[in-house]
């Protein structure tokens, strides 16, 4: 192994452990589930570290953190944040303007996490209308996440590679 590939997986353990504790620990109740900032550093391994890595991070942060909390959610959460890491970090290296690519992969992350969840719903409650009521919870999700990772990579970008 490298020490490049070492420094990347070093780089993926870090935050996917920031993104389990960010997810796990520091959470905002609403009436349907929960806000917390653990997405943020989907977004940010994204801009940083690309597609997999990111997916990498959001898999495993956001994984373990619903296999803890809610069991029931822990594979659609792999899936459903992999794809938010995948889906971000390929609009934003399509951007050359980094604002605009990051604002264009909130906005895909966010339709992931609110479809990707509302889809869930649905096949757990075998019911059309009552997900329904989560989808505005996940976009806010996303907004809440919006912040860190704008602020983090213009103060990283030149050091990590």
């Amino acid at each position: 192994m490298t020490k490049t590939n070492t420094k990347r997986m070093v780089y993926i353990a870090l935050l996917s452990a920031m993104a389990f504790v960010l997810t796990r620990f520091i959470q905002f109740p609403t009436a349907l589930g929960y806000i917390h900032f653990g997405d943020s550093i989907i977004y940010l391994t994204a801009f940083l570290l690309g597609g997999a890595a990111a997916a990498a991070v959001g898999a495993i942060g956001g994984g373990f953190s619903d296999l803890l909390s809610y069991p029931a959610y822990t594979l659609p959460t792999i899936i459903i944040k992999a794809l938010v890491g995948f889906a971000s970090a390929a609009v934003f290296k399509k951007c050359k303007n980094k604002i605009v690519g990051m604002i264009l992969a909130f906005v895909c992350g966010a339709f992931i996490v609110a479809g990707g969840y509302y889809i869930t719903e649905v096949v757990m409650t075998a019911n059309f209308v009552s997900p329904l009521a989560s989808v505005p919870t996940n976009f806010l999700q996303t907004a809440m996440s919006v912040p860190i990772p704008i602020i983090v990579y213009f103060a990283l970008k030149d050091k990590i590679k």
